[in-house]
């Protein structure tokens, strides 16, 4: 009995020791990662919408959609009257599209217009090179419903003053009673009479467009 119980703890022993196994050398330039715990990486290709960023685009020149703000001229429609006589083809397709364009609130496509035939354009007598912008601050910061003067004033009688058609009639020499009546549906008739007054002739907005579709300015004053 006294020979087992040695033999017995040297059983137990050898059973309970610990036993190290063996490990694997573990390459640094390789990252370790837990299966199944992994975090998702969002595809690169997949876009993570911008909070500052409105979920309806803004509508640019030529592209159809809504218009994305409102404008002196958004309740006028875009439809040209015919004019008397009538104009050539070239400049009844600006004198068109210049209208819709106002009536749509588009600045960015008003611009491209003036830049259509790669010729002078003239907004201001003073130095505007951004005539969208001009155009913007002059509707939303000074109060002045350029957009919708464009779109009247376009459908009021021409004058032609050699290869430039201009409107609104009135903006010539010797222009009649008739041709400062006509503009009274743009211009409140204290301020027209004003300007005859005074001898300056028509100082309001005019427009002109040449025999080959270019649109050369849009002015206002002296």
């Amino acid at each position: 009995m006294k020979r087992l119980v040695p033999l017995v703890c040297s059983l137990l022993l050898s059973c309970t020791k610990p036993t190290t196994a063996p490990t694997t050398p573990v390459d640094a330039g390789e990252p370790v990662t837990s299966r199944g715990t992994e975090a998702a990486i969002p595809d690169a290709g997949s876009a993570t919408p911008d909070a500052g960023t409105s979920a309806t685009a803004r509508t640019d020149a030529g592209t159809q959609g809504a218009p994305t703000a409102r404008c002196s001229a958004s309740d006028l429609s875009p439809e040209p009257k015919p004019t008397q006589p009538p104009v050539p083809e070239a400049v009844d397709s600006m004198r068109r599209r210049i209208m819709a364009a106002a009536v749509a609130c588009d600045y960015e496509g008003l611009a491209a217009l003036t830049r259509e035939k790669g010729m002078a354009f003239k907004a201001s007598f003073g130095d505007v090179t951004d005539v969208a912008g001009y155009w913007h601050e002059l509707e939303t910061s000074r109060g002045q419903p350029v957009l919708a003067q464009m779109v009247k004033l376009l459908n009021l009688p021409y004058a032609r003053l050699g290869d430039l058609y201009v409107w609104p009639s009135v903006h010539r020499e010797n222009a009649t009673d008739a041709d400062w009546k006509a503009v009274e549906a743009v211009y409140p008739p204290e301020q027209l009479a004003q300007m005859r007054q005074a001898g300056t002739g028509y100082l309001g907005l005019r427009l002109g467009i040449l025999s080959n579709g270019h649109w050369q300015f849009a002015l206002a004053g002296d």
